[in-house]
């Protein structure tokens, strides 16, 4: 962790060789705002950012081009209704993917199994998604709708 505060364009400009815009959106969501005074009137809401202890291993899966292109997420600004992730996700948008697949109840055990069996990104927790929906207790149609929609929804 870097410890810095960066706005969401400062992030993706610092991500974008490594994650997909999707996984940055994702990861932005479970950063809380700084308190003090905003930098400028521009500026999108500055938010405390982990740097991903798995960066250097992370392929890259977008060109920075494509990346560059794209705003702001619309949630960047809003106070966010849903429960807040956890501030020390080690998976860069598990939290993200898990309420995309209507599972995020089970992001605490989620990001427990990654840590523990070392996963730095979601493309590794698919790759393994029958020891993770046996460790994680998924019901017979979590365990469906995770190997239905799990890739598509992680890319």
């Amino acid at each position: 962790e870097d410890g810095k505060a960066r706005t969401f364009n400062e992030l993706r400009a610092l991500c974008a060789s490594r994650y997909t815009m999707q996984e940055i959106e994702g990861y932005w969501k479970t950063c809380t705002p700084v308190d003090g005074a905003a930098t400028s009137a521009a500026a999108a809401p500055k938010a405390k950012v982990k740097a991903a202890a798995s960066a250097s291993s992370a392929k890259p899966t977008s060109s920075p081009s494509a990346v560059a292109s794209a705003g702001a997420p619309p949630e960047a600004e809003g106070s966010g209704a849903s429960a807040a992730p956890p501030p020390d996700e080690s998976v860069l948008g598990l939290t993200f993917w898990l309420r995309e697949l209507k599972l995020q109840g089970y992001a605490a055990a989620a990001a427990e199994w990654a840590e523990e069996q070392g996963a730095c990104n979601l493309e590794e927790i698919m790759e393994n998604v029958e020891d993770f929906a046996e460790a994680l207790g998924l019901k017979k149609l979590e365990r469906k709708r995770l190997g239905e929609q799990g890739e598509a929804t992680a890319k």
